[in-house]
């Protein structure tokens, strides 16, 4: 997306993702320790491509 123009929307996405990481991390480390952060990881990992695909998807009609 950056070399397409939209890098202020993918900035968007992962600065939410950091923050969704971030607020994961705060609640599931304490209580679950390194598998609460390997956890918030993955969420926030899938929430940025899931997003990014379904903006892709919302702008261009298609994926590929």
């Amino acid at each position: 997306m950056n070399m397409t123009g939209r890098q202020k929307a993918f900035r968007n996405i992962v600065m939410t993702a950091a923050a969704i990481n971030i607020i994961l991390n705060l609640i599931l480390t304490p209580n679950f320790g390194i598998y609460g952060a390997a956890i918030s990881g993955m969420t926030s990992i899938i929430f940025w491509n899931l997003y990014t695909l379904a903006y892709i998807k919302k702008k261009h009609g298609q994926t590929i």
